[in-house]
Parts: C-alpha cells; sequence; structure tokens
C-alpha cells in the first residue's frame, strides 16, 4: 500500500464497522480503504493494546478512533431505537501529549461482523478524529481516552504511545 489519503483515512473512520469488515469477511486479497483499520494497518490509531508502541509516517492521513457497538446478544429481541439509545448513552474523550482532542461522532451504523463482540444484530459509531500530515509532528505521542457509559462511572481506557517517523525514515520508506 502507498501513501495513506485522506480519503483514505475519512473510509476507516466512516465505514471500517461495516464495509470494512465486509471486505475482511470474504475470502481473497483485502483491498480497499475501509479495511485498514487493523493493528497492521497505516491509517489507523486506536487505544486497543496491538496499537501501542507502533509507528505511523509523517506524510500520511490518519484516524484517531473507537468503535461503540451496541446490539442484541441471544434471546434479546432489541428494536433498532432501543440499540440507538444505548449507542448515544455512551461517549469517549481522547487527550493526544495531554490535551483534550476534538473529535466527531459518525451516526449509528449497522456492523457487518456483530458477532466480533457476541452480538447477533448491532450497529455501531465511531467517535475519533482524522488527522492531516500537518497534525501529528514527527516523534512521541501519547494517546489517552475516557469512556462515558451515561449512569456509571467513566472507565479509563489508558494510553498508548504512538511514534510518527519522519519522511525517508522508518515507516515513511516501508511503505513509499
Amino acid at each position: 500500500m502507498g501513501r495513506v489519503t485522506r480519503g483514505d483515512a475519512q473510509a476507516v473512520f466512516e465505514a471500517f464497522g461495516g464495509g470494512g469488515w465486509a471486505i475482511r469477511l470474504h475470502p481473497g486479497i483485502i483491498e480497499g480503504a475501509p479495511a485498514d483499520f487493523m493493528a497492521g494497518g497505516l491509517a489507523r490509531i486506536s487505544m486497543m493494546d496491538a496499537y501501542d508502541q507502533k509507528h505511523y509516517c509523517a506524510l500520511d492521513w490518519h484516524v484517531i478512533s473507537i468503535l461503540i457497538v451496541e446490539g442484541s446478544r441471544a434471546g434479546e429481541a432489541l428494536s433498532n431505537q432501543q440499540i440507538f439509545d444505548r449507542i448515544a448513552g455512551r461517549d469517549v474523550v481522547f487527550t493526544l501529549d495531554g490535551k483534550p482532542l476534538q473529535t466527531k461522532r459518525t451516526s449509528p451504523r449497522r456492523t457487518t461482523n456483530p458477532a466480533l463482540k457476541g452480538f447477533t444484530e448491532a450497529f455501531y459509531v465511531q467517535v475519533g478524529r482524522v488527522m492531516s500530515p500537518n497534525e501529528l509532528t514527527v516523534g512521541m505521542h501519547k494517546l489517552g481516552a475516557v469512556g462515558n457509559d451515561f449512569g456509571s462511572p467513566p472507565e479509563d481506557f489508558g494510553a498508548i504511545t504512538f511514534f510518527v517517523d519522519a519522511p525517508d525514515n522508518g515507516t515513511c520508506v516501508a511503505s513509499a
């Protein structure tokens, strides 16, 4: 894969829970920007352990995000509105290098892989931000997140450290 474009990062943010999983769940070559959301990808920066200590290229666009998934489990028959209400009651607040990070939230969308989280049917939203190449400086960064499930105490998701490599170095050379 070459450079991660704005469109690639936007596709990961907007569609990885639907189109991205649809691509990954079919056998064969995995191609298409929404499928570039796993830890081995070039676009997504996430709070999961697999992303800790990861390197990214300063020339690429990136997306910092967390997926919020809600749905019906076996034996449940939640309406779409009940699922949407559960999703609406959850949020994530990020910090980047100790400062609050302004984020956006997608509209609820049906996921193509509900079984991943133990659901029979599910919807998701992404909370995060598409980052241009000039928004993440070369060097080390610390990303933190706190989850809010309204009516419950905030949940600290901890922090990861990630690195942005300079042009002609590290991941910038490997993904050119």
